[in-house]
């Protein structure tokens, strides 16, 4: 399963795609950024950087854009989550210029 981040309808959109059918889907499409995606190490999860509500925040969804998750309400921009190996904290960094991590 591959998630990337597309142009295509205009907006940083973030659509799946499964490599084994080709079948593709648009996971994230809110207005505004959707950025950065990240599978969890067991692939059950999505972590990615949404402007839904404003600023860049971190988001968690399921694999077919359900369940979506908001875990930071920065007072700046917090972008590029990347799953630490035991599945329950996320690394990301933060506008104020410094790395954080969020703990499930």
């Amino acid at each position: 399963m591959l998630a990337y981040v597309s142009y295509r309808d205009k907006n940083p959109d973030i659509y799946g795609l499964d490599m084994e059918t080709g079948k593709r889907w648009k996971m994230s499409g809110h207005e505004g950024l959707n950025i950065s995606p990240a599978w969890s190490p067991d692939g059950k999860r999505l972590a990615l950087a949404m402007s839904k509500d404003g600023g860049a925040e971190i988001y968690t969804m399921g694999r077919n854009g359900n369940d979506l998750e908001r875990l930071t309400y920065g007072v700046s921009d917090n972008v590029a989550p990347s799953w630490a190996p035991n599945g329950t904290e996320i690394a990301f960094t933060s506008g104020r210029r410094e790395l954080r991590r969020y703990t499930s």
